[in-house]
């Protein structure tokens, strides 16, 4: 009997990662760097390519090709040993330890952690049917295709093509179409910025009539949390790209041509972009883990769920208790650091440490044309230097995985 191999097998141990955010992408290359002896690794996600959010507005308004932005999992899987399932994840055992895929595969694992972002919150009456969800990220630029290819609006290649889940309800459109971007915040800010920089030069090139640009606001004004001069500097911005801003306005129905607030005031709207209220996937529901009420994981100071300590969560998907932080990609990047150095120490009975978020960055905000605005610590900058700044900082990222 050989007891070198018996010993091997009953040390080998499973890490299944379950998403390709931010964080686990930044893992991999960890891993590459420093593999971990006798652990075996698989990565699910649903897609081969994972796009880097910090470059989707740059690639919605035309300055980037679509593979400039995306990372390549199974490539990335492939150069550090570890295999990689195209697939989703359907439901979670943690008392057997075992992970269903939605091919019907089950997976048994050690350690597992999670990096699948959020999903849109369409329970408003007919956001499901008629808007278009900004989240997940990976599929917003299919989307915005079907939004160019299609700009023309007409009720024929509305049907036809009906941007996923899109049902007209009234088919005598205006000759100007009207796009509502619903959501305030610096995803919806940018995206709106975007839209307008790729759409002026589609007008100009053709003799359709131009499309509105309206951003949607719940409460008083733009940026919540924002520095006042980034605020006034982005509504120079909107001014001067002729993009509405409808303040006070509390989406409570979508209808194909419009959207209805609380207080009964309509606007008219034909393509409607929600980017606002996410939460955590359905089916985390039933995997008896600790939720927040927004259904994502509830994680400790180690990133480790709070009822569970063989299962980890980073990014959007998680909910971290001692401070809950908003929905943004510059904490995903710095958890990868924590969630890697947890891995090696659960795996080794060595202890764990604290995340430490940061208590201020740099908050860049690309403004579709080229320029961007940016801030840290009270000091705001903006121009065209401050994009190309935003520029190479993004390019080093990807850097990382070219």
């Amino acid at each position: 009997m050989n007891t070198n191999k018996t010993h091997a097998e009953k040390t080998q141990r499973t890490l299944i990662l379950v998403g390709g955010g931010h964080s686990h992408a930044l893992l991999l290359k960890k891993l590459s760097k420093r593999p971990i002896a006798n652990l075996s690794i698989i990565l699910i996600s649903p897609n081969q390519l994972t796009p880097y959010s910090g470059m989707l507005p740059g690639l919605i308004a035309g300055h980037y090709d679509h593979q400039d932005i995306h990372i390549d999992l199974a490539k990335l899987s492939n150069e550090t040993d570890i295999q990689f399932i195209e697939d989703r994840a359907r439901s979670l055992s943690p008392k057997q330890q075992e992970l269903t895929l939605s091919s019907g595969k089950v997976l048994s694992y050690d350690l597992i952690s999670f990096d699948t972002g959020a999903t849109p919150d369409l329970s408003i009456p007919g956001a499901a049917e008629h808007s278009i969800p900004v989240k997940p990220i990976d599929d917003l630029y299919a989307r915005w295709q079907d939004v160019l290819s299609n700009h023309s609006l007409d009720t024929n290649v509305l049907e036809k093509h009906a941007l996923d889940t899109h049902v007209l309800e009234n088919k005598k459109l205006s000759e100007s179409k009207v796009l509502s971007v619903i959501g305030s915040g610096a995803a919806g800010v940018e995206l709106i910025l975007a839209f307008h920089h790729r759409l002026k030069h589609l007008h100009s090139t053709n003799t359709q009539k131009p499309i509105k640009l309206q951003l949607i606001v719940r409460g008083s004004d733009i940026l919540t949390g924002y520095p006042p001069k980034v605020v006034q500097a982005i509504k120079k911005k909107f001014k001067q790209a002729d993009i509405t801003v409808h303040n006070h306005f509390d989406v409570a129905e979508v209808k194909a041509d419009k959207l209805v607030a609380t207080n009964g005031s309509t606007l008219e709207s034909h393509i409607h972009f929600w980017c606002t209220q996410v939460k955590g996937a359905e089916w985390l529901k039933d995997t008896q883990l600790d939720l927040s009420e927004q259904g994502f994981i509830r994680v400790g100071p180690t990133l480790q769920s709070q009822c569970d300590d063989t299962v980890f969560a980073v990014g959007d998907v998680c909910h971290f208790d001692p401070s809950p932080l908003p929905k943004a990609g510059v904490y995903a990047v710095r958890m990868a650091d924590t969630l890697d150095h947890n891995i090696r120490a659960k795996l080794a009975g060595s202890p764990l440490k604290a995340y430490q978020p940061q208590t201020d960055f740099l908050s860049l905000l690309a403004c579709g044309d080229k320029t961007a605005i940016g801030c840290k610590q009270g000091v705001t900058i903006k121009g065209r230097w401050v994009w190309k700044l935003k520029n190479r900082i993004d390019q080093k990222f990807m850097g990382l995985f070219k």
